[in-house]
């Protein structure tokens, strides 16, 4: 699991990445959004908006390409070559052109997606049809990722000798790994329609009755998981601008189809609003349970010094997910940091869906842009609806659904990092896990202190020079750095869990030496 945790120190800076994305492309919505400029301010200057779509365009490209981001980033922390890197990057490309030349054209088109350009525009007839791969999410990356790797460890003991033996260890690593991905493409194309039929059904599923809060239930499941894979946009497009996500007949006859489309039509021409259910629990999650998540990790630092370092962070962090309304960079982080709880907090969303239907609470996102802009959920979005009195109640439910949430995911968070990090089937092994670590560190009466956060520990140290590093590693540690104040080590989610272990067994130990002299002084 060590290996798992390991990747949020190798995807970090892409996820700082993302949040800059995620602060353009809230700046760029707030500028443009016509109704947030009718209560909070009202630009004209042409530049300006030309420069907001500028900075919506960029946020919205780079997140879109964070996957692929993380995937560079993952290859270049994992071998000392730049090989692996161009190898990975043409792997990637070939696999997507291989899948699109063998895509069957007859599916929508939400179930296509062109990255980076790939694609081929065909006239035939005075008919254009435009060719694309599947939107397979961060798929192509897992499996480009393993061919990479395996081609490069296979290739450092080619021998060059025979046949082959004119190509040099790179070239044939090279050649290795674009064979395979072009052969896993073929494979994947023919597949891939299948899985397409198994996504009809389950979105027919939930089509079939949006009234039933169970329904909701899977589809606000599927929604946030789609988000972190990188398939979100399926889902938005079949129930944003579908028909299943609702329709709505103006009195001139135009149809809008959609939960996303009617809520703007009926938002514009100032009509009581009708949809808005696969939307509403977004507020939830962007000014609450995200906000809840951070604070939680936050109030478990028990260094005052690090407490102060990671201070302005947490600010930024709460501030762009309750303005910019984009949960995914803390997501990307609670997915990696804590699997577990973010099982725990897709079944949440999925609560949050169904109570909200069986509230019959509704509140939706105005927006006519491409989904590349998405960012819905936001305290400004909201901010225009606490205005209209018949949203008030809804608006009012929704704050206190929130807040409820926001309290229990806060205290889920804790018991998570406190209590359960290690894994349900190990939380007999704490007293353990402790024990190796600390005969790592020199032993018990080698320690001086322990600090932590909940995916570190730093220990100060009587003597450096007891430190067992292979004792550390077999422990989980993935990182073991040496500083002023000790060692940091990274062990992951456990980190808190087996930190205050160590804590116990050193007042434990301090305990027990105070007893030994007292009673030798009552001895004398």
């Amino acid at each position: 699991m060590s290996r798992w945790h390991s990747l949020l120190g190798h995807v970090q800076f892409p996820i700082k990445l993302l949040f800059f994305a995620t602060l353009l492309l809230g700046i760029g919505s707030a500028i443009t959004n016509p109704v947030i400029a009718d209560i909070l301010w009202h630009v004209e200057n042409e530049n300006l908006l030309l420069f907001a779509e500028l900075l919506k365009y960029i946020g919205g490209f780079t997140i879109q390409l964070i996957p692929f981001f993380m995937f560079i980033k993952i290859l270049s922390r994992k071998f000392a070559s730049n090989v692996p890197i161009i190898v990975g990057i043409a792997g990637y490309f070939i696999f997507l052109i291989v899948v699109m030349f063998i895509a069957e054209s007859g599916d929508p088109a939400y179930y296509y997606e062109s990255i980076l350009g790939i694609g081929i525009t065909e006239t035939i007839d005075d008919v254009t049809t435009f060719f694309a791969p599947y939107r397979m999410g961060i798929l192509p990356l897992f499996i480009v990722y393993w061919i990479v790797s395996y081609s490069y460890h296979k290739s450092r003991s080619h021998l060059m000798e025979g046949m082959f033996g004119f190509l040099d260890h790179d070239t044939y690593s090279m050649v290795i790994a674009l064979l395979l991905c072009a052969g896993s493409a073929v494979l994947v194309g023919f597949v891939w329609p299948y899985v397409i039929d198994l996504m009809e059904i389950c979105f027919e599923l939930i089509a079939s009755d949006t009234s039933n809060p169970m329904n909701l239930f899977y589809y606000g499941v599927i929604d946030r998981f789609g988000a972190v894979s990188g398939m979100q946009n399926i889902s938005r497009s079949i129930f944003w601008f579908g028909e299943w996500g609702g329709t709505y007949l103006d009195s001139a006859g135009v149809k809008y189809m959609g939960d996303v489309s009617v809520w703007t039509y009926e938002m514009t021409a100032k009509l009581p609003a009708t949809v808005g259910k696969f939307i509403t629990p977004y507020y939830v999650i962007n000014l609450f349970l995200m906000p809840a998540f951070i604070l939680g990790y936050y109030s478990l630092v028990s260094s005052r010094k690090d407490k102060l370092r990671y201070l302005p962070f947490i600010i930024l962090a709460i501030a762009l997910t309750i303005v910019c309304g984009n949960a995914l960079p803390m997501e990307f982080v609670m997915l990696i940091l804590s699997p577990l709880l973010y099982v725990a907090y897709l079944l949440i969303v999925g609560i949050l869906y169904a109570t909200f239907s069986l509230l019959h609470v509704q509140i939706g996102y105005f927006f006519q842009d491409d989904l590349l802009y998405a960012n819905p959920g936001s305290s400004l979005d909201l901010l225009q609806y606490i205005r209209l009195p018949d949203l008030y109640d809804s608006v009012i439910a929704l704050l206190i659904v929130g807040l409820v949430a926001a309290v229990a995911f806060f205290f889920l968070t804790r018991f998570y990092f406190n209590k359960l990090a290690v894994g349900l089937f190990n939380m007999g092994n704490v007293a353990q896990y402790s024990d190796t670590v600390i005969r790592g560190l020199g032993g018990i009466d080698n320690l001086i202190s322990v600090d932590h956060t909940p995916d570190k520990m730093t220990v100060a140290l009587k003597d450096r020079s007891l430190v067992d590093f292979d004792e550390l590693k077999a422990a989980g540690a993935y990182v073991i750095l040496e500083s002023k104040d000790g060692y940091l080590l990274r062990l992951g989610n456990c980190s808190t869990i087996i930190a205050r272990e160590m804590i116990k067994q050193m007042e434990e130990k301090e305990h027990a030496s105070m007893q030994t002299i007292e009673e030798n002084a009552a001895v004398h």
